[in-house]
């Protein structure tokens, strides 16, 4: 079955999509990735009730309005997905397996079938039976763009019969063996399919003329007509040949460059060594006709056009063979199915849609891109914002934080090194290692007050992240008050402010398979403002300082837009905020005359978890705009450890080596970070 599909270029396609999940523009999964890689799954539409299994079976002229089917508890359900309503049962005519196969252009009709009755929905009013010729099974194929015609067939005394139905009448189009109806034109005026004389032969049915038959390629009147241009002058579907083999064809209604004996008829061939070929749709014009044919080998989709002849597209990765469902209006985009099977009959293998754009190649010929990672990669690119900017927020923190106190009038310049390391979660977030490097100074205002100021250079290694930024500067503005002074007793006061920028390269479609990486640069900032208040207090050999912070982030992605694929996209501004309160404890104890360890553990809670939103616009079908939210859920609650040895030397100088281990922004696996830094005082 096909169904019209609009693209945000204004082009209309026919798609057939198939397979155990359903995909479109916008799913919260709980990993909100594709397939085919490592760190990913499939985003999906999900399933109606308790089901596992949904597909697609086509999506409305705009993109917003999926349809298809999904298993429940009580069987195979019709669905209806958008955007904002997500997947809606569209009920049964008895309680029995139902399925949608069309949809009208702006999504609110859908036609399909509910065991051995034909259905259409309507949005507002609910599911019809479109009744019967003759009391027997029907089933409906195809509707109208506008929505007031169904096409499909009825059981009439076992016989299959073609038919036409609207609001008022259904009527078979002949009398005569069996027909089916497959295809109907943009006003419902031109209808085709095939009908039985022993052999299918293809018909076209044209209101107030009739049913006309379109013959056979010269072989046996063997034919089946699949697809009409929007005009209905134009069929396109298979025909027998002389030497019994079947071909595609193009019939023109005033054509004469056909075979000998059906001027109408067009022989669009095979590949080379190829016998057989099918075509299933064509463009506006009816210039493009795609489908599928053989090389004797395997089974592959293919381009036609005319004047330049047929065009072997391939398969996706591991592909044993591929069919061509549809194509654009104007003929540069082309949708079907790669299948790939296992090594003996008992293996189904697995089935794939594509999507192929004419000149997206490096040869200009157009690469096979996987229609569902394509798909999915846009809200992937929504999660590895999250991550990327969760990683500039620790890295102006970091920076933040590397404070000193001297006394008054004095001097104190540091440099310090980070590193830190967090695993490869499992199914989501990939692995990220981050480093910080960092110029301190500060100066002693009073006995119990220093101000300073730090300068870092900071970068992140975001592995299997769309973000390959270059180095980030960051600047923080900072004091610390200590009541107790250098002892650090008594009450103890900090505060900072803080800004980072940094500007790279962001490829969409990263570690998917079958999917042009698409790229674009832009500058991520982040500014900060951060405070603490706690109270120092000696115990024996034990300073125990606790204390209670926040902190507040702002970050900002710029716009920007993508080049370098089949398919780009542009997107807005991002903005998302984080303010995060701590709570800690430290004990520090000399352990030699010059060595100090510190000891400490607290905990970060998240104040307002925030989902950044990643909007903009496309030329992906089904995405000419969009809109999501991020389905990383942050951890709110992340406690940590530390650990501080610091070496004093005999000239005021002092070495400090730190270890901290804790939980992640996002993710399962601990973060753990190692650091050196250096001071002095004068």
């Amino acid at each position: 079955m096909s169904q019209a599909v609009g693209l945000s270029l204004g082009a209309v396609v026919t798609l057939s999509c198939m397979g155990a999940t359903a995909f479109a523009q916008d799913l919260v999964c709980d990993s909100a990735a594709p397939v085919g890689t490592e760190a990913y799954e499939i985003c999906d539409l999900g399933t109606l009730d308790t089901g596992t299994r949904s597909g697609a079976s086509g999506i409305s002229a705009d993109g917003t309005v999926v349809i298809g089917y999904a298993n429940t508890s009580d069987g195979m359900r019709p669905f209806r997905w958008t955007q904002s309503g997500g997947m809606q049962n569209l009920g049964v005519l008895s309680n029995a397996h139902t399925t949608a196969r069309g949809v009208s252009a702006d999504g609110t009709v859908v036609v399909g079938t509910s065991w051995d009755r034909g259905f259409r929905w309507v949005e507002g009013v609910g599911l019809s039976d479109i009744g019967t010729l003759a009391g027997g099974d029907t089933t409906a194929n195809a509707v109208s763009p506008d929505g007031s015609v169904v096409v499909g067939y009825s059981m009439v005394s076992d016989i299959k019969r073609a038919y036409r139905w609207t609001e008022t009448s259904m009527e078979a189009l002949f009398g005569g063996d069996h027909s089916e109806a497959l295809g109907v034109n943009s006003d419902g005026t031109v209808i085709v399919g095939h009908y039985s004389t022993g052999w299918w032969v293809a018909f076209r049915w044209v209101e107030g003329v009739g049913m006309q038959s379109l013959g056979s390629l010269g072989g046996y009147v063997r034919s089946q007509a699949n697809a009409v241009t929007p005009d209905g002058s134009i069929v396109v579907g298979s025909a027998a040949t002389p030497d019994d083999s079947t071909h595609a064809f193009r019939w023109v209604a005033n054509g004469t460059g056909g075979v000998s004996g059906n001027p109408q008829m067009e022989d669009l061939g095979t590949f080379e060594g190829g016998s057989n070929s099918d075509a299933t749709a064509v463009n506006a014009d009816g210039t493009v006709v795609v489908g599928s044919s053989n090389n004797g080998a395997s089974t592959w989709a293919f381009r036609w056009v005319e004047g330049e002849g047929m065009q072997n597209l391939g398969g996706l990765t591991g592909a044993s063979d591929s069919i061509a469902t549809g194509v654009s209006a104007d003929g540069s985009i082309v949708v079907g199915e790669s299948a790939s099977y296992g090594d003996d009959h008992f293996d189904m293998g697995t089935t794939r849609a594509f999507i192929w754009r004419a000149g997206s190649g490096s040869d200009g010929g157009g690469t096979m891109e996987d229609i569902a990672n394509l798909t999915a990669s846009v809200p992937i690119l929504g999660n590895d914002s999250a991550v990327a900017q969760a990683e500039q927020q620790f890295a102006l923190g970091q920076t933040m934080g590397q404070q000193a106190f001297v006394q008054s009038g004095q001097m104190v310049m540091s440099a310090q090194t980070n590193i830190q390391h967090t695993g490869r979660n499992p199914t989501t977030v990939g692995a990220r290692n981050s480093s910080v490097g960092a110029i301190s100074f500060g100066r002693g205002i009073s006995g119990t007050v220093t101000l300073g100021a730090t300068l870092s250079l900071s970068g992140t290694s975001l592995k299997n992240n769309a973000f390959d930024m270059d180095t980030d500067v960051g600047a923080a503005l900072w004091g610390q008050y200590s009541a107790g002074g250098a002892a650090r007793t008594g009450l103890q006061f900090s505060g900072a402010i803080g800004y980072m920028t940094s500007e790279g390269e962001i490829a969409r479609g990263r570690l998917l398979t079958d999917v042009l990486l698409a790229t674009g640069s832009s500058t991520v900032e982040t500014r900060a403002v951060q405070a603490s208040i706690g109270h120092g207090l000696e115990h024996g050999d034990w300073l125990i300082t606790s204390q209670i912070g926040i902190a507040h982030y702002d970050t900002r992605r710029e716009a920007y837009a993508e080049t370098g694929a089949s398919f780009n996209a542009s997107y807005d501004e991002m903005r998302s905020s984080r303010t995060v309160a701590t709570l800690g404890v430290t004990g520090a104890f000399d352990v030699s005359e010059r060595g100090r360890l510190a000891l400490g553990v607290g905990v970060d809670r998240e104040l307002n978890p925030e989902r950044p939103r990643l909007t903009g616009a496309s030329d992906i079908p089904g995405l000419a705009t969009f809109d999501f939210g991020g389905t990383f859920t942050p951890n709110r609650t992340r406690g940590f450890a530390t650990v501080d040895y610091t070496y004093a030397f005999e000239n005021g100088s002092s070495l400090t080596g730190n270890l901290r281990v804790g939980d992640a922004v996002y993710g399962t696996t601990r973060s753990v970070g190692v650091g050196v830094s250096y001071s002095m005082q004068f």
